[in-house]
Formats: structure tokens, C-alpha cells, sequence
């Protein structure tokens, strides 16, 4: 009777420990609309793994003493190795992505990121191969047009870069950074005007971006808007944000 009734009781840690483990894994997997992201979430294994050391106790509870000991003495240094391979994909950013884009070649949020560091190494060419693979990926992926065209004014394809904004506008009209980067972009060619429509719409969209604030700050000075330049200073200094030298500078003559 002992046998039977401990028997059961292994049976229901089993049972128990199999309905948390599906039940869990199956949320993980119904929480994402996007699958191929799936890949980068690695907290949805943590509540399933309960529902697998549930069973892993259950399982040894069944074992033999000697049993036991092969167990902890050959499964703890093998897990051990396995987890040190696993955190060598963890050193670094670029391990990282490169190592994502390996496991999930479809999913356009990977190759997103790699294009990011290899924007951070200097790498331009691959840089933009991966932002392009991953908006033909996904082309309603945010950012990547973004920035994109950022890589661009760094090689200084200005009609190239404005053609990724717009893009990214029409994915995202409500995207602070990119009619931001978008009046940069015309300010930098000389289009103060056209600028300046792309800089109050970030800051309408956003009140309290301090660089667009900086932005239409200088345009008013250029423009000599005394109290237009001012009301923008006054912004930054409001939400608590530090005067770059530039903004004191202009403060300093506008206070004359």
C-alpha cells in the first residue's frame, strides 16, 4: 500500500508539474503577435521552468539514493557547460544580434539591432544591408527607415536620407524622432522654413523634447524671434534639462 500510495503521489507531482509546463509555454507563445520576435523574450521560459523542476523533483523523488548521485554528479557539470556556452552569446551587443539573426533570419526587430552595432563599429556597408533585410522583412517596421536615413546623412546622401524619413513618417506619423531628424536634415541643407514645420510638429507631438526646443531656439535667433527664442529656452530650463553651451550662449545675447 505504501508503494501504491507513493506511486500516486509521484504521478500527481507528474501531472501537476506537465499541466504547468504546457500551460505556461502555451501563454508565452499566445502573448506575441509578432512570432518571429519570440525569439528575444527568454522570460517566457521562466514560470514554465517551475512546472519543469516540479517534474524533475518528481522524477528523483522516484530514484534510488546511488541513483540520485549519478544524476547530481553527471547532469550538474554538464548543465554547467551547456550554460557557460550559452552566456558566450551574451559578451557583447554584436555577439548578441549576430548570434539572433543566426537563430532567426526571418525576423526583421534582429536584423534591425545588428544594423545598429554595426552603425557603432563603423561597418556602413553591412549596416545598411541589414536595415534594407530587415524592411523588406517587415516593411512596417518602426525606426529602421529612421535610421536609416541617419546612416545616410553620415555618408552625407542627403536625398537618399529624405526619402527614408518621409517612409518613416508614413509607417509612423506620430514619430517624434523622425520629423526631428527631418527638420536637421532640411536645416542642414539650408531649408530653415521647411525645417521649422517638421521641428513644431515634433514638439507638438512631444512638448518636452529638449532638442527640438534647442532647435527652434536657434531658428527664432537666427531669425531674430527675440521672444520665440526665449520661450524655447525658457521649455528646456522648465523640464529641468541642462543649458548646452550653445543655448547659454544665445541666452546671454538675448538677455542684452
Amino acid at each position: 500500500s505504501y508503494m501504491f500510495w507513493k506511486r500516486s503521489e509521484l504521478t500527481k507531482y507528474y501531472f501537476f508539474g506537465l499541466i504547468w509546463l504546457i500551460a505556461f509555454l502555451a501563454l508565452g507563445v499566445l502573448n506575441y503577435d509578432d512570432p518571429s520576435q519570440m525569439a528575444f523574450f527568454e522570460h517566457r521560459a521562466y514560470l514554465p521552468f517551475i512546472g519543469f523542476l516540479i517534474l524533475l523533483s518528481g522524477f528523483i523523488a522516484g530514484l534510488k539514493l546511488e541513483h540520485i548521485k549519478i544524476l547530481i554528479f553527471g547532469l550538474v557539470p554538464m548543465l554547467a557547460l551547456v550554460s557557460y556556452g550559452y552566456g558566450l552569446n551574451f559578451k557583447n551587443a554584436s555577439v548578441y544580434w549576430r548570434r539572433a539573426v543566426e537563430i532567426s533570419p526571418h525576423s526583421a526587430r534582429a536584423h534591425a539591432e545588428l544594423a545598429n552595432v554595426y552603425v557603432s563599429e563603423k561597418l556602413f556597408a553591412d549596416a545598411e544591408r541589414e536595415y534594407l533585410e530587415a524592411s523588406g522583412l517587415n516593411p512596417q517596421e518602426k525606426q529602421v527607415h529612421n535610421n536609416l536615413a541617419l546612416l545616410y546623412i553620415k555618408q552625407g546622401l542627403f536625398k537618399e536620407a529624405e526619402t527614408e524619413l518621409k517612409k518613416e513618417l508614413v509607417i509612423d506619423k506620430f514619430s517624434v524622432i523622425a520629423n526631428f531628424n527631418l527638420g536637421n536634415l532640411y536645416a542642414r541643407q539650408g531649408n530653415l522654413e521647411k525645417a521649422k514645420s517638421y521641428w513644431l510638429e515634433a514638439i507638438k507631438l512631444d512638448p518636452n523634447h529638449i532638442l527640438t526646443h534647442e532647435s527652434l531656439a536657434k531658428y527664432y535667433y537666427l531669425r531674430q524671434e527675440k521672444e520665440s527664442a526665449l520661450h524655447h529656452i525658457d521649455q528646456i530650463v522648465i523640464r529641468g534639462a541642462p543649458l548646452s553651451q550653445e543655448m547659454k550662449t544665445i541666452l546671454e545675447y538675448l538677455k542684452q
